[in-house]
């Protein structure tokens, strides 16, 4: 599948086409202990890991789309306006899939006023003949969206799903127009006259398929067909004719902007620096423990060591951290008018054991902190006003007691959850 010419893989992944790709592929069924649908979440990252073990890529990046509207829709109002509403649920999973690439250090760009197509384009354009040009690289485009095809180039691919995300054919010049009868260079000619439902493009009404690819094994491109207008006759001839304003304006939408402003170095996309205890831990919150073996397969065992361990934040330049006791708990919390409280699960805790960190506003306005193993201190808050977090996991150790114990109650990790 990879050109095997000694240059080195860059892959750019469509994140958009990907992600919509696996929410429907993968049941809604797919969520976590707590009920959060990950379908879309789970699907893309099976196919992350499927394509960095395919390709074995030195650079890595994906391509987003933003909410805002698009150029295209500027200077065309019903640019995909045909397109249903996206589902909630899908656009709930995306900040939890710009995790999981935080988690494995790739770079996610996206820009206002253009599509995923428009940045990959960008990054083609570098590969191509830009900033990149003299690096030795090829670039792999992975997607599910065929309009990417005019991007191909002489180092430049295309990468679609047949099927199956384990299914995926590279496509260069000659496999583009094995399968559909033009070239990459004319996928904007060919839209131009047959146009594209799933964006609302209008082409040309009339002219189809057969007609165009007809036209551009004949004529070459969009211009050279109106040249030789006279040559073409029939009703093709008529209904070109009477579309040519449809027909400029369509292939004006069709094609992919290569110059916009981004602000990335290829060293940024350099797969490097994984944090594999981070990666166990996004995999593990998000219910994919089926998926934390492939990382020992396509990264080997090795893994980096976090720089610092989480208690380092209590630790003395010239002592070592201990636990604190019951008593100095109680003394914190009677001596403290507002208090936070976080409770550290087994997940996130840098040992697997659960803990608690404790900080202590005095009356005189210092802070006093501690962290204790003793989980059942919530009868010790009673009047306090408190900050907690992960207050639905802390109340488990603690069962006979209400929330009404606090003065007042207010807890980041379900702030957190709502706000998203």
């Amino acid at each position: 599948m990879v050109k095997d010419n000694g240059r080195d893989v860059f892959l750019a992944i469509d994140a958009n086409a990907i992600i919509h790709r696996a929410f429907h592929a993968y049941p809604p069924s797919l969520q976590t202990a707590e009920g959060v649908q990950v379908n879309a979440v789970y699907g893309f990252t099976v196919m992350l890991l499927e394509s960095l073990k395919i390709f074995g890529p030195k650079y890595v990046l994906c391509a987003m789309d933003t909410h805002a509207p698009t150029f295209r829709h500027e200077v065309y109002t019903e640019y995909k306006a045909t397109r249903k509403p996206t589902d909630l649920s899908l656009i709930d999973q995306f900040p939890l899939v710009e995790e999981i690439l935080k988690a494995f250090n790739i770079p996610l760009i996206k820009k206002d006023g253009y599509e995923a197509d428009d940045i990959l384009g960008t990054i083609s354009s570098y590969v191509a003949d830009g900033v990149w040009s003299s690096e030795n690289v090829d670039l792999y485009i992975l997607s599910g969206d065929r309009d990417l095809l005019q991007l191909i180039g002489n180092n430049i691919y295309v990468c679609l799903p047949n099927g199956s995300f384990r299914n995926i054919e590279v496509y260069d010049k000659d496999f583009t127009f094995q399968k559909y009868g033009y070239y990459p260079e004319q996928v904007v000619d060919y839209k131009a006259m047959v146009g594209d439902p799933s964006d609302n493009i209008p082409g040309v009404k009339g002219i189809g398929h057969k007609t165009a690819v007809d036209l551009l094994q004949r004529f070459n491109n969009l211009e050279g067909i109106y040249r030789n207008i006279n040559e073409i006759g029939g009703r093709s001839q008529k209904l070109l004719t009477e579309g040519v304003e449809q027909a400029e304006f369509s292939k004006q939408l069709a094609t992919i902007e290569k110059d916009v402003g981004l602000d990335i170095y290829l060293t940024d996309c350099l797969l490097k620096d994984l944090d594999r205890k981070l990666l166990n831990f996004t995999f593990k919150k998000y219910a994919f423990k089926s998926l934390v073996g492939r990382l020992d397969d396509i990264f080997g065992k090795h893994f980096t060591e976090p720089n610092i361990s989480q208690l380092d934040m209590f630790k003395g330049s010239n002592q070592d951290f201990k636990w604190s006791p019951i008593e100095d708990l109680k003394d914190l919390i009677k001596q403290s008018q507002k208090l936070k409280v976080v409770y550290v699960n087994e997940d996130e805790s840098y040992d697997t054991t659960p803990y608690i960190f404790v900080g202590g506003v005095m009356r005189n306005g210092a802070m006093k902190e501690l962290v204790t193993r003793e989980l059942h201190i919530l009868s010790l808050l009673e009047g306090k006003e408190v900050v907690f977090y992960n207050f639905e996991e802390l109340v488990t150790h603690n069962e006979d007691i209400s929330i009404g114990i606090v003065k007042t109650f207010y807890d980041v990790l379900l702030a957190e959850h709502l706000t998203h």
